[in-house]
Order: structure tokens, then C-alpha cells, then sequence
């Protein structure tokens, strides 16, 4: 398996910050096509005690995440988990901003017109098949300064 590396070096459990998730990037080596997501550390599990519901956070899966998208997990599927890196590039403490970065910066990279990006779509909301009929709004932009 592919590890988690954070600033150039394997991520090691005493690196890991107090945070909310991260912020990451998977790199197919062979192509250099790269993949954007957040993911949240913990997970909301609930209990009974007593007789009474009871809430906690627990670590969820993201040690073994490999992204969501199905057109990258066809191909780690195929080609293997050593033809990818997994890379941690930013930390943060809160659900929303963490959320919020990621979008900002998928809309920044441009990632869903953008071949070397291998994401489909931003926040399950906007596909690339949608925006693929537009050209890019640059030249309107320019024109609205």
C-alpha cells in the first residue's frame, strides 16, 4: 500500500496535527494526471448507554483512501497502487473551511477542464460533461473588469 506523505517525506503518526482532514492530491506517475480531494479524519459514530444515545468521533478509512472518483479507482484497480503517490498538502481544523478549500482551489486548477486533472466533478454538483459545451469564461471575464 501506498503511503500518506506530507511535505515531501512519509507521514508518520506523530506528523499528524490536531485537524479536522486534509487536503490531498494522487499523482498517477506513469502520466503526471493528478487527482484533488479532501478527506475528513474521524467519523460520527453513535452508541447506547444506558439506554441513552450517545455521540463520539472515531477514525474512519482515510489511512487506506484512495479518492472517490470511479475513474480513478478503475485505474489504481488496473495499473496498481505502486503507479500512484498520495500526497497530504494542507491540514485543516474545520469542517466548512475544509470543504470550502477544496473547492477553491479544484475551481483555481481549473480541474474539471483541465486534462492532467482526473476529477469529474466539484462538490458532486458541477460535472465536467456539463461545462464541456462552454468554452472557458476567460475572455467574458476579462470583458466584465
Amino acid at each position: 500500500m501506498s503511503e500518506w506523505s506530507f511535505n515531501g517525506k512519509l507521514l508518520d503518526d506523530a506528523d499528524i496535527p490536531k485537524a479536522y482532514g486534509f487536503l490531498y492530491v494522487i499523482t498517477h506517475i506513469p502520466s503526471g494526471k493528478r487527482y484533488l480531494g479532501r478527506k475528513y479524519l474521524t467519523a460520527s459514530k453513535t452508541r447506547q448507554v444506558k439506554g441513552k444515545k450517545i455521540k463520539s468521533r472515531v477514525e474512519n478509512d482515510w489511512r487506506e483512501y484512495w479518492g472517490s472518483s470511479p475513474y480513478l479507482l478503475e485505474m489504481i484497480e488496473k495499473e496498481g497502487k505502486e503507479n500512484f503517490k498520495r500526497e497530504i498538502i494542507l491540514w485543516s481544523e474545520g469542517r466548512g473551511e475544509l470543504n470550502w478549500l477544496e473547492v477553491e482551489m479544484q475551481v483555481k486548477l481549473n480541474v474539471l477542464r483541465d486534462d492532467n486533472w482526473m476529477n469529474s466533478n466539484v462538490s458532486a454538483k458541477y460535472y465536467s460533461k456539463n461545462i464541456s459545451k462552454y468554452q472557458s469564461i476567460d475572455d467574458l471575464a476579462d470583458s466584465l473588469k
